[in-house]
């Protein structure tokens, strides 16, 4: 079993089957950017979210999942999203959808969302857990409310940029 999502990576360079993954695990990658990184290794995402919502549903297509579902699926539509998803995936890197208002980049996501997390870390500890410096944190922290902002989003404080992140489908309310 991987410790991490790069050790994940470096250790599955090429996937095609499904991989379901948990939209709200509280861990250090949020759930865009593990389907990112499954869409990289060409491995289609099914997401499984706790409650459906539409926001992050759309987010999470964005980024190229296969499929979100709701965790009150039945048994029977998760294997007929398996099949479906399986049988049309091509492995291909998703198309940019023209509405997707903002793309932020890895880096910048997975700090922006730790940082406006439950565990509310300084950017100090964020950057000691990441082994980045606390200049680096704030400089993907900067960039983040920067492209936010450019959309109109009132970003300036860390509750600003959670309920952002939140309206945008980056991060779930109970993260």
């Amino acid at each position: 079993m991987a410790s991490s999502w790069t050790s994940f990576a470096a250790a599955w360079p090429a996937l095609s089957n499904p991989v379901l993954c948990k939209a709200e695990l509280r861990d250090h990658v949020p759930a865009a950017l593990k389907v990112r990184a499954l869409r990289r290794l060409g491995a289609p995402a099914i997401v499984v979210q706790h409650r459906a919502s539409p926001v992050h549903e759309r987010r999470l297509l964005r980024e190229g999942a296969g499929a979100v579902i709701d965790r009150q699926s039945r048994l029977v539509e998760l294997i007929e999203v398996i099949a479906r998803v399986a049988s049309r995936w091509s492995g291909a890197e998703p198309c940019p959808d023209a509405t997707a208002d903002v793309l932020l980049t890895d880096r910048e996501l997975q700090i922006a969302a730790l940082f406006c997390g439950g565990a509310a870390p300084s950017a100090h500890t964020l950057g000691s857990a990441l082994g980045l410096s606390t200049d680096t944190v704030r400089a993907h922290l900067a960039r983040a409310r920067r492209r936010l902002r450019a959309l109109g989003d009132n970003v300036s404080s860390r509750a600003g940029l959670r309920r952002s992140l939140i309206a945008r489908g980056f991060l779930y309310p109970e993260l």
